[in-house]
């Protein structure tokens, strides 16, 4: 059978597009995806609650309605309204490096002539998936510093809307020299992982939210870095001057 007629094919293709970017592109319908467009009392709360908490995950939130421009002011304002969340209305992210094409580009659409019900399980699926992660994370990004010495440290930064832009990281020595940036780091990056840079092996020995209250706004993270001999985990390549 086709590929992606397996619905565990498509999550597992949106949870490792989310694990590499950071954040999906969720397009969603608006008339009898998440408004009740024939007044028959339906109610989608189902679907926007899962809007809500992909959007917790950095999922980038976009509107795709067949509704005329002149219409669009009313849907933005039912949206603030009922606190469903959303990044654009009919326009493809700016992170995104192809916007010339008539289609707009999404990882999944929510749409209730588009097949919904699948769609649905996969992206709860994925959240779900996601959510758990996020959680071993910040469990342990809320412990102290180890003392112990290290060999680099990774500066992740939050800068951006969502997608792979959103976030920053940069390379530096233990003695505080900046080295250059990484193009990625992926978000389960934990205690006891271990990565590749430039072909070294490195495991993470400590990871802990900055103390400095200037860096409160953007979210910054620390990971130590200690070279060992391992098989990575993660290979995260080059280093960008």
């Amino acid at each position: 059978m086709d590929l992606y007629l397996y619905e565990e094919n498509v999550t597992e293709r949106l949870i490792t597009e989310w694990k590499k970017y950071g954040s999906l592109v969720v397009a969603y319908d608006f008339d009898n995806t998440v408004y009740d467009y024939h007044k028959e009392g339906h109610s989608y709360e189902y679907v926007i609650q899962l809007l809500r908490e992909a959007k917790k995950l950095n999922a980038y939130l976009m509107v795709y309605t067949a509704r005329r421009d002149s219409e669009l002011s009313f849907v933005k304002k039912y949206l603030e309204e009922n606190d469903i969340p959303f990044d654009s209305i009919n326009e493809t992210p700016g992170f995104i490096p192809f916007t010339d094409g008539k289609k707009l580009y999404y990882n999944i659409l929510l749409d209730d002539r588009a097949g919904l019900p699948s769609a649905y399980r996969c992206l709860l699926n994925a959240v779900t998936y996601m959510d758990e992660i996020q959680k071993k994370q910040n469990k342990v990004v809320k412990r102290e510093r180890v003392n112990m010495e290290y060999d680099l440290k990774i500066r992740q930064s939050y800068h951006g809307t969502g997608g792979i832009e959103g976030y920053r990281y940069e390379l530096y020595e233990n003695n505080g020299e900046k080295i250059g940036r990484l193009h990625s780091v992926p978000i389960e990056c934990n205690y006891d992982n271990t990565l590749s840079i430039n072909g070294v092996a490195y495991i993470i020995s400590s990871v802990y939210d900055s103390q400095d209250p200037n860096e409160e706004k953007d979210e910054v993270i620390y990971y130590e870095l200690k070279r060992c001999e391992c098989n990575p985990d993660f290979d995260l390549g080059a280093i960008i001057k």
